[in-house]
């Protein structure tokens, strides 16, 4: 099993988080995208202080809320990266709606879009990093930020059948959120058809390497199932972890976690899986990321 690491729990772990992760053997770091007071609201400015910090992880979002900015900065941004970290940069970008005021301060006097403009900012972010000359509706990767050698990887992130359905249109790779999910429908049961459905729609043309996906999930790591149980109530509940949609993926011994992030890649057909430990304490965070990489024994 591969495992990725999601983050932004707090910026101001990433100096020891980063480093600790790579060397960890994780295969990815993926920033995402959150207005709080403790948390960042620039994945992709977290995702470069990432590459810096690593030398051999990919690095990159999970993703840019796409509704609120245009996909030529974005392009721009990303083709920044790729010029640092070549080879290793991952493009994610998300559908997620946000609260008021905050919702209103980023739209800055725009119209807020609908649904079907979001579908359309994809595409177009797609159309531009594989264009390599310009065309009627899109520039051209050649025509944005400094020269590089390279392309980001493109990922779709979202919890619904409309946004894996976008990803197999497009031919790009698809990370699911199973907690998320769950949490939005009241049950993760719909979660592994929505991940046939990319499978199944996945256009070959556009991408000839074939469907590429992971499942992203929530859930914390300890030396006991009790202290485990403990982490995650702090953060969830005032009381024992709940069963349901809101239980974590993941809870317990690295023993535990290893089975249950087993039965969700055996359930999904997933070679990797990205964990985020969820705790405001920093020596448990990593202390979790640490116990799982030994439980599944990643080099």
């Amino acid at each position: 099993m591969q495992l990725g690491a999601m983050d932004n729990q707090r910026p101001d772990w990433m100096k020891a988080l980063v480093p600790h992760l790579d060397s960890l053997g994780y295969t990815r770091y993926w920033t995402t995208e959150q207005h709080s007071p403790i948390q960042s609201g620039s994945p992709t400015v977290a995702a470069a202080i990432a590459g810096m910090l690593s030398g051999r992880m990919r690095v990159g979002t999970a993703g840019v809320l796409l509704t609120f900015y245009s996909p030529v900065k974005v392009v721009e941004d990303f083709k920044l990266l790729e010029l640092m970290f070549r080879g290793r940069v991952d493009l994610g970008i998300a559908g997620s709606d946000l609260t008021e005021p905050m919702r209103g301060a980023l739209l800055d006097g725009r119209p807020a879009r609908q649904p079907e403009s979001y579908l359309e900012k994809v595409r177009a972010l797609v159309r531009t990093v594989r264009s390599r000359e310009s065309a009627t509706d899109a520039l051209a990767w050649n025509q944005l930020g400094p020269r590089c050698r390279g392309t980001p990887e493109i990922w779709v992130c979202g919890t619904t059948e409309r946004s894996a359905r976008l990803a197999a249109e497009l031919g790009v790779s698809y990370s699911f959120h199973e907690y998320l999910a769950a949490k939005a429908r009241g049950s993760s049961d719909h979660g592994p058809a929505i991940m046939r459905t990319y499978r199944d729609a996945f256009d070959w043309e556009a991408s000839p390497s074939g469907p590429n996906c992971n499942v992203a999930c929530y859930g914390i790591c300890a030396e006991t199932s009790a202290r485990a149980a403990e982490l995650w109530r702090q953060n969830f509940a005032p009381n024992e972890p709940p069963s349901g949609p809101t239980a974590p993926n993941f809870c317990g011994t690295r023993e535990e976690c290893r089975a249950q992030l087993e039965a969700l890649q055996a359930r999904y057909g997933v070679s990797e899986i990205i964990v985020q430990p969820m705790t405001t304490d920093c020596e448990a965070y990593l202390t979790s990321y640490e116990l799982l990489a030994r439980a599944c024994q990643l080099s």
